[in-house]
């Protein structure tokens, strides 16, 4: 069995430093398109229905690197015939 273990606060606001992260940034535009709330309320979502609910502040997303990551991974591990836990 292989284990992965994913950081899904890799892009988020929380701990990053607002002027010079680029995690920061990303979590800042990807909420600016996807929750008219924010930035006044961040964790508001009203008037989000389904999916675009998880456009909040308080959650997160995992960045490029990791799910190439992920990817090579799981490639690995089904070539060796392993099974995975994620």
């Amino acid at each position: 069995i292989r284990f992965l273990i994913l950081d899904s606060y890799d892009i988020c606001l929380l701990d990053r430093c607002s002027e010079t992260s680029r995690k920061h940034k990303a979590a800042h535009e990807t909420l600016l398109e996807n929750n008219p709330n924010y930035p006044q309320n961040c964790n508001s979502p009203e008037n989000l229905e389904g999916v675009p609910r998880r456009f909040v502040g308080f959650g997160g997303a995992v960045d490029l690197p990791q799910l190439e990551w992920l990817e090579d991974s799981l490639r690995q591990a089904r070539d060796r015939g392993e099974r995975v836990v994620i």
